[in-house]
C-alpha cells in the first residue's frame, strides 16, 4: 500500500510525464526528417498490404473487413506500445530523482 507521500511524488510524476510529454511533442527539422522517412515506408507497406488483399481477395465486403481488421489490431498495438513508453519512462525519472537525492 502507498503511504501519502507516495501518492503525491506518482502525482507529481503525472504532472512532469504529461509536462515533458507536450514538450517532446515540439518537431525539430531531425523529427520531421525522421517522420518523413517513416510516412514513407509506410505508405510503401501499405500500398504492398493492399494490393496483396486486392489480388488474393476479389470480394470487396471480404476485403474490407481484413483491411479493416489490420486496422483495429495496429491501434491496439499502439495503444500498448504508449502504455509502456510512459511506464518505463516514469521509471526512469523516478530512479533518476532517486539517484539525485541519494534516496
Amino acid at each position: 500500500m502507498l503511504n501519502k507521500g507516495t501518492k503525491e511524488e506518482l502525482n507529481i510524476l503525472n504532472i512532469i510525464f504529461n509536462a515533458r510529454e507536450d514538450d517532446i511533442a515540439t518537431m525539430t527539422m531531425k523529427d520531421k526528417e525522421n517522420l518523413k522517412q517513416v510516412k514513407e515506408k509506410w505508405k510503401t507497406k501499405e500500398n504492398n498490404f493492399k494490393e496483396i488483399i486486392s489480388n488474393e481477395f476479389g470480394n470487396k465486403i471480404v476485403k474490407d473487413k481484413i483491411i479493416s481488421s489490420f486496422y483495429e489490431c495496429l491501434e491496439v498495438n499502439n495503444e500498448m506500445n504508449s502504455y509502456f513508453n510512459q511506464k518505463y519512462y516514469e521509471s526512469g525519472f523516478t530512479d533518476a530523482v532517486k539517484l539525485f537525492f541519494n534516496l
